[in-house]
């Protein structure tokens, strides 16, 4: 069974008690990926400690909000592993899981970069940069993905949101949003799972569908379930 989580924000507490709790009710080994926005700044450390259930993993991806000078170290295209069970999934990794062929892709702009220090707790590479789509069009062939898990939403699914949130629009001139249209048009998932916009909404376009998790301290939901 794959967990798709919402932003946690550093909440991590809440997230080893919903991966405990989870467990303890399907009492079967979970792949649990979190749609970016762990958002911990953690200077010298890969990420606080997490406590997974027995025989599960964990795989996050970058959103905006995130240590960037760090997570640059590591390679594109492949899932790092940060802790026993715990990866990291940096752009472009593509991983087969219960059947299911899933790319990442995180990224995003953050509205609130005004308010932050630049290389403290905001980072210009944050984004979908050229250097990211480079990779994916150099190094990954041309095939049917299942699943894109990003952490901003594809373009063309932002009218949609548009509908629940009147307010985001300057988050449509993130150029994220068109580069991940780029993915879905060149890989052709059947499913796009992503945070960053704090709500739940779910919807099809053409022959994607999507899931818009909110953040694990809301009362929406923050989890989708894909039962494989």
């Amino acid at each position: 069974m794959i967990v798709f989580i919402g932003d946690i924000h550093g909440e991590f507490g809440k997230l080893n008690s919903f991966m405990n709790e989870f467990y303890s009710k399907h009492k079967e080994p979970l792949t649990f990926i979190i749609c970016g926005d762990v958002a911990y700044f953690w200077e010298n450390e890969p990420i606080p400690n997490i406590k997974l259930p027995h025989d599960s993993k964990l795989i996050w991806i970058p959103g905006n909000h995130e240590e960037w000078s760090i997570i640059d170290r590591y390679e594109l295209g492949k899932l790092h592993e940060l802790q026993p069970n715990v990866f990291l999934a940096t752009f472009g990794a593509i991983e087969k899981i219960e059947g299911k062929k899933i790319m990442f892709c995180g990224g995003a702009e953050s509205t609130d970069k005004n308010l932050r220090k630049t290389f403290v707790d905001w980072f210009p590479q944050e984004i979908i940069t050229n250097k990211d789509m480079n990779f994916l069009f150099d190094n990954i062939e041309s095939q049917k993905i299942d699943i894109l898990v990003s952490h901003t939403s594809p373009g063309r699914f932002l009218p949609k949101l548009r509908e629940k949130l009147h307010w985001m629009n300057e988050r449509s001139t993130d150029p994220s949003t068109y580069a991940l249209d780029i993915i879905i048009d060149k890989f052709k998932p059947s499913l796009c799972v992503f945070g960053h916009f704090h709500i739940f909404t779910e919807g099809k376009i053409d022959d994607t569908y999507f899931s818009c998790l909110s953040y694990l301290r809301s009362n929406q939901t923050y989890h989708k379930i894909l039962k494989t």
